[in-house]
């Protein structure tokens, strides 16, 4: 989310902080790779700088080349088929419109688990208190709710397959991941590492009920 508070250059540096090589894999011939090596070859670079530079200028990233390249890398994008005639997926839309993937599968989740609850006490019923059955039934409301939400405005050019489109969405969703996941684990490492000093910190301070004598003695 972008945050208004902080300026420009904060933001970059906040952004430079967590650059580091990412694993993407690319499809390419044999004669392709020689064709991007003697490329990259001619003008001191590797192929993962040529590829980086060439993302920052398309996405108008933490570095660019400037506003002239981030024009023509956008203009190379528009002018290629995938932007000239994009499906209207609901990964599409709910991109489009701000709402997290991520989200809408949860939301998923949440349907199918309460609705596993559902029939469980159903088959159980000596197991629920009075209120439980209408909770649930609240919940799936609300749920399926969230979900017309995030979908209201989405007009597909056809008729929809629902598990292709929910599983387009879970493969970005994985995607992503993948591609953030060492980031997440660097900063869930420098949480852990974090506790584990303020714990350390604590049993190191003395107890204030204990003194000392003359002779050294604790009490």
């Amino acid at each position: 989310m972008y945050d208004h508070t902080k300026t420009e250059r904060e933001r970059q540096e906040e952004e430079i902080a967590t650059i580091k090589e990412r694993n993407i894999t690319v499809k390419l011939s044999d004669a392709d790779c020689e064709r991007l090596m003697s490329k990259c070859g001619e003008h001191g670079l590797s192929a993962g700088e040529l590829i980086a530079y060439f993302v920052g200028d398309l996405v108008d990233g933490t570095y660019s080349n400037g506003s002239d390249e981030r024009d023509l890398a956008n203009r190379w994008f528009e002018r290629c088929w995938f932007a000239m005639y994009p499906e209207n997926t609901l990964l599409s839309h709910l991109l489009d419109w701000g709402y997290k993937p991520e989200d809408y599968l949860d939301a998923i989740d949440n349907i199918e688990k309460a609705k596993k609850d559902k029939k469980y006490i159903e088959e159980h019923p000596e197991e629920a208190d009075g209120e439980e059955p209408d909770w649930i039934d609240d919940d799936i409301a609300y749920w399926e709710g969230e979900l017309k939400y995030m979908t209201r405005d989405w007009k597909p050019a056809k008729e929809s397959d629902m598990d292709k489109e929910i599983g387009l969405i879970k493969q970005w969703v994985k995607e992503r991941e993948e591609l953030l996941k060492e980031e997440k684990e660097d900063r869930e490492r420098k949480v852990e590492g974090q506790e584990h000093q303020d714990k350390a910190d604590k049993e190191e301070q003395p107890d204030d009920n204990i003194y000392v004598h003359r002779n050294g003695r604790k009490r």
